[in-house]
């Protein structure tokens, strides 16, 4: 039998009970539940559960109350997030188009694309390019292209390290 203990329990009870909209807290306060001295602290989860979920005024003061630190150290995360949140790429209305009208596993390989231009920018492209089979298109203004399979192409441009995404499909010739 698996052995909980208490403060993992009200943990799990206290993320169950919370209803989808309360979900919504605060970034600072979300992140500061996960502080090491809050993990196993049974007393702050009795009284977290106590309290209501959308109250955020009486859970921030009941974390200052059991690890000041807490909040502190999720404030320096969050604007560390903050700081270097940019765009990387968009999508041109043609293109989202196209995308709705492919397969499940292609809509998974561009998906897997976009993830890839999100965490690494373009450049991690370079990274697998058996991969992708990244190519900057000889005929020219900046067209580059990424397989999703044998027939399926993205057609996209980069300028100032962000990825514009103009088609997808089997008609891209290269």
């Amino acid at each position: 039998m698996l052995q909980l203990s208490s403060a993992l329990l009200l943990r799990i009870v206290f993320f169950m009970a919370v209803p989808l909209s309360a979900t919504a807290m605060d970034c600072r306060l979300a992140k500061s539940l996960n502080h090491p001295s809050l993990v196993n602290n049974a007393e702050f989860w009795d009284k977290l559960g106590k309290i209501r979920s959308t109250d955020e005024r009486a859970i921030e003061a009941l974390i200052k109350a059991h690890a000041p630190e807490a909040l502190s150290e999720a404030v320096q995360t969050a604007r560390v997030v903050v700081a270097s949140t940019r765009e990387v790429f968009s999508i041109h209305s043609k293109a989202e188009k196209a995308r709705s009208k492919l397969s499940k596993i292609n809509k998974k390989h561009f998906d897997d694309f976009i993830q890839v231009l999100t965490e690494k920018g373009p450049k991690g492209l370079y990274e697998q390019p058996k991969r992708w089979h990244f190519e900057k298109l000889m005929e020219g203004n900046g067209l580059h292209t990424i397989r999703l399979d044998s027939g399926n192409r993205v057609l996209f441009t980069i300028k100032d390290g962000v990825a514009n995404i103009l088609d997808i499909g089997n008609h891209i010739t290269h």
